[in-house]
């Protein structure tokens, strides 16, 4: 892994023209977050030391939401408040930020770890598309919003568009796909019987290292109850409007769980460039 980074870095700092130096950083960071998904999925049953996959994973989502949420608060400061107030200064420090970035990103974080323990061969499909289509969609709009927005922001604000586009897409189809397609993991379902289910559940969260195991207990118990109260309810329930509120609030569950990856994603994208402009020199665009 070290070496490939190396190696890519290498590349990447002697590409001089920087629409293609963001293709090949954006393409190259979503994909060594995919692959770190799936040694998370491949590893964690054997070790603790694979803990260090989902820290990374946390890692790259608080990086893309403190992003997201400086510019916005440096745009509010800039519409309201003179540059030479007191107050501005004291907003504009990180410090309030980066604790709510630390604090939302735990549960994206979380989630995303657990649902990729329990993922099914569609749900990497999924992923793969959102891994491929991400920097596609990243780099057109990064080149359109160059001729209008500060050359600062830019990276940043197509992140958060090219973000909020593919996760609506990938949302939808999933839900669709879900919903029509997917069938019901009736063989762990027992509808006379919670504590069945639940066990049912209990046997996919195994792991040797016990912090892990305990956590996807957890995880495991609440998709269980998850699909127990979906098929109980939707069999005694009249209303149609009742049940589909009970999708819809499955669904969001799902929602989360992209919404977290896309943020990982985006997050990824904003690291690797600004790790390479950090070795590029203004002038020559090469570092000696």
């Amino acid at each position: 892994m070290k070496s490939i980074l190396k190696r890519f870095l290498h590349v990447a700092i002697n590409v001089r023209d920087v629409e293609r130096l963001h293709l090949l950083s954006s393409f190259f960071a979503c994909g060594l977050f995919l692959v770190i998904l799936f040694l998370w999925y491949t590893l964690y049953q054997f070790s603790c030391l694979a803990l260090i996959l989902p820290m990374l994973m946390y890692l790259a989502i608080f990086y893309g939401g403190l992003e997201s949420l400086v510019e916005r608060k440096n745009f509010v400061l800039d519409y309201y408040l003179r540059r030479d107030s007191s107050f501005r200064q004291c907003f504009q420090r990180k410090r309030l930020a980066v604790v709510f970035c630390l604090i939302v990103s735990v549960p994206l974080a979380w989630l995303l770890m657990a649902s990729v323990v329990i993922s099914r061969p569609i749900d990497w499909l999924f992923f793969g598309f959102v891994a491929l289509s991400y920097p596609v969609v990243f780099n057109i709009l990064a080149m359109r919003l160059g001729k209008h927005v500060r050359k600062e922001v830019e990276n940043v604000f197509a992140k958060n568009i090219s973000g909020m586009l593919v996760f609506v897409v990938i949302a939808i189809a999933y839900s669709f796909t879900n919903y029509y397609l997917v069938p019901v993991p009736g063989d762990k379902i027992f509808p006379n019987s919670l504590e069945k289910t639940l066990e049912a559940f209990r046997v996919d969260a195994g792991s040797q290292c016990s912090r892990i195991e305990d956590m996807f207990l957890v995880a495991a118990e609440v998709e269980g109850l998850s699909w127990y109260l979906m098929i109980t309810a939707s069999s005694f329930l009249a209303s149609n409007l009742i049940e589909l509120l009970l999708w819809a609030v499955f669904f969001f569950h799902a929602a989360t769980v992209y919404f977290g990856f896309v943020q990982g994603l985006g997050g990824s994208i904003l690291l690797t460039i600004r790790a390479i402009e950090k070795y590029r020199k203004p002038e020559t665009g090469i570092r000696d």
